[in-house]
């Protein structure tokens, strides 16, 4: 990882009553619960089609995402923002749910996703964050749309959306294109 390990992410962000922290063997089992209960659609974004068993789903964690930050307003977890490619003081490609409907629209996701892009871009360990998302999933493309990302890129049915800061993208900013996880079984 070109000396940065994992190990350089800030352990606990905290903006207000928002925290997002990196989850011990306690928050890893609260993710797993949460990913079981998440409908159909929610587990088909993150690669997970089908429902799982607490240790598959700390494997296929493990296996997909090169961090995680479990989210918590109020003292409840309520979603996790990851990063599936990440390279140290490069690039993160981010995904973010927020599990319960009733958590949603409340301004948590967008605090969520500043919060990590402030504290990692200040910290010198990204210095440019994408998605992708379904051009299917209009909702979606409007949250980060509305968080400064635009679409820079598309795939057949999959946008790639970058929130770039210009002083450090160099002359081209290009970067370097990577499989899309999304719909992949």
């Amino acid at each position: 990882m070109q000396g940065c390990r994992i190990r350089c992410l800030p352990p606990r962000l905290d903006e207000g009553g928002l925290h997002l922290s990196l989850p011990g063997p306690a928050g890893l089992w609260r993710l797993c619960a949460e990913i079981r209960k998440m409908d159909v659609q929610l587990r088909a974004q993150l690669g997970m089609n089908r429902p799982l068993g607490i240790l598959t789903g700390l494997f296929v964690l493990s296996r997909i995402f090169r961090w995680i930050y479990l989210i918590t307003r109020d003292e409840k977890a309520v979603g996790m923002l990851g990063a599936y490619s990440w390279e140290p003081r490069g690039h993160a490609f981010l995904t973010m749910v927020i599990w319960d409907e009733r958590d949603r629209r409340r301004g948590t996701g967008s605090r969520a996703v500043s919060l990590a892009v402030r504290e990692l871009s200040a910290r010198k360990l990204c210095r440019s964050f994408f998605v992708e998302v379904k051009k299917a999933n209009p909702g979606a493309v409007r949250f980060w749309e509305r968080n400064g990302f635009e679409v820079t890129g598309r795939n057949g049915e999959i946008l790639t959306m970058s929130l770039q800061k210009k002083q450090d993208t160099g002359a081209s900013g290009h970067f370097r294109q990577r499989p899309s996880l999304i719909g992949q079984k």
